[in-house]
């Protein structure tokens, strides 16, 4: 699972909802697990916290991603690693 929120709305609860209702559905598919890739650092400590998340592998993007440098310093602050989390259902 993948949400995305543009920059004008976040910090609104959207992605929350979103995470929420795609736990519902996966539940109701009867899917046994859940697997989410996170950039951000606020939403992967989200997803650990609020919905029980637990991180399966973490990369940083500084040696792992070609273009980090070419990132502007703001993303590069708040996406400088990326995880793979799961959930089991």
């Amino acid at each position: 699972m993948i949400t995305t929120v543009r920059p004008e709305y976040t910090r609104r609860g959207i992605a929350n909802i979103m995470t929420g209702r795609m736990l519902e559905v996966a539940a109701n598919s009867r899917c046994s697990l859940v697997v989410a890739v996170s950039t951000s650092t606020f939403t992967q400590r989200n997803k650990i916290n609020r919905f029980q998340f637990e991180k399966v592998i973490e990369l940083d993007f500084e040696n792992n991603y070609p273009n980090f440098s070419s990132m502007p310093e703001k993303t590069r602050k708040a996406h400088d690693k990326v995880c793979v989390l799961a959930k089991r259902l």
